[in-house]
């Protein structure tokens, strides 16, 4: 069975072959219905048989022209009963209505979407300041562990200080910037002394010995030779060339200061020097010794590796009068990144109240610097027993 739907405008009219001529049943006859509409009342088997029921049982449902529902009209070929006689059987289709959406589904609805969007929003304001308090909160504990660190190597550094300069110190630290490391638990240290009897210094030194101090530093002999003579004018220049105008030197400051050097970091406003880092600077000369010999024993080596050909004058093979030091400490703990340092340049002193003075710190960066490395001798021989038992407590 075949049948062709036309849709009928606001439920008034039915398209039938291109007109629109009233619809008439074949058989039966129409009965009124509701809303002044009219049904066929063809035979019961034939709407059975393309599946109509005869009037509308459920709720929401209407007949033709109201506006809940859709009607049309079914034209079907049944040449055999029970569609009757006729070629050709016309009857009334209807389509449920779909159902009326309710008020409060579409409230629940814009409900949802409200709280989706809300909490996007909160979202988005409080992640980044989550992420940001638990960054502070990372850098804090850094803090905290480089400051813990950095007083245990500060308090280390001052025993060693009090050491090196008591009535009796022990011969028991290289002191000639070899580092000495020992372990304790999880902790590691790194010590290194220089006795600045074995560095060269400025304000004493003639300009051979100075001429090997830069020398060290890799320059020329002929460029070092240059940088001694431009630091003795910047040192004494009023009393060697007094009244004698003499041309400023390429590779010195541009100005002479006609004083003595206050401080190894004044090298660095010689032209030649400026790009020499001050701790390379600090590992061949000092302004504390206030001789004008070095002791190759004590020496870095490699200062030592050019003084071989020095003065005799000048180079001394034993250990003087100790004046000044440099202490150099790095702590490590196992499984971090963060370091604590101390380092400082201490002279004996002269008050009875503490065996050394700080007469400065040594450059930012200088103790970081030590590598770390294995253990070459215990805790107790670079700090003592007692110090060394309470390194023990802290690491358990």
């Amino acid at each position: 069975m075949s049948a062709r739907m036309f849709a009928e405008s606001k439920g008034r009219a039915i398209a039938f072959g291109g007109a629109s001529p009233p619809l008439r049943p074949l058989r039966g006859h129409l009965s009124p219905m509701s809303m002044g509409e009219r049904k066929p009342k063809p035979f019961k088997a034939a709407m059975s048989a393309i599946g109509i029921s005869s009037s509308p049982t459920n709720v929401g449902e209407r007949w033709l022209g109201e506006a809940e529902t859709e009607w049309g009209n079914a034209i079907c070929d049944c040449p055999a009963s029970p569609c009757g006689k006729g070629p050709r059987v016309g009857v009334f289709l209807k389509r449920k209505a779909l159902p009326a959406i309710d008020a409060d589904s579409t409230s629940a609805g814009f409900s949802l979407v409200a709280v989706l969007v809300f909490t996007l929003i909160v979202s988005a304001i409080v992640v980044p300041f989550a992420v940001t308090a638990r960054t502070r909160l990372m850098i804090a504990n850094n803090e905290l562990e480089q400051e813990r660190l950095s007083l245990l190597a500060e308090g280390l550094g001052n025993l060693v200080a009090s050491e090196l300069t008591g009535d009796q110190p022990a011969e028991k630290l290289p002191l000639d910037s070899t580092p000495a490391a020992c372990r304790s638990g999880k902790y590691s240290f790194v010590l290194r002394v220089q006795d600045h009897g074995g560095l060269i210094d400025l304000n004493a030194a003639d300009d051979r010995l100075l001429g090997l101090g830069f020398a060290a530093l890799g320059f020329e002999q002929q460029m070092a030779d240059e940088l001694a003579k431009a630091a003795m004018r910047f040192r004494d220049s009023a009393k060697l060339f007094a009244g004698l105008p003499q041309a400023r030197s390429p590779v010195g400051p541009p100005e002479d200061k006609e004083a003595p050097f206050e401080s190894v970091s004044e090298l660095q406003e010689f032209s030649a020097l400026a790009q020499i880092p001050l701790r390379n600077l600090q590992g061949i000369f000092t302004v504390n010794s206030k001789r004008g010999t070095v002791s190759s024993d004590r020496a870095p080596r490699r200062l030592r590796a050019v003084l071989v050909g020095g003065p005799n004058a000048s180079v001394v093979a034993g250990a003087s009068d100790v004046s000044a030091y440099t202490v150099d400490i790095v702590v490590r703990r196992d499984g971090s990144g963060i370091t604590g340092e101390a380092g400082f340049i201490i002279e004996k002193s002269q008050a009875n109240s503490s065996p050394f003075s700080r007469v400065s710190r040594s450059p930012a960066g200088s103790a970081a610097a030590l590598p770390p490395s294995t253990a070459t001798a215990g805790c107790e021989m670079l700090f003592g027993t007692e110090a060394a038992q309470l390194l023990a407590r802290l690491s358990v």
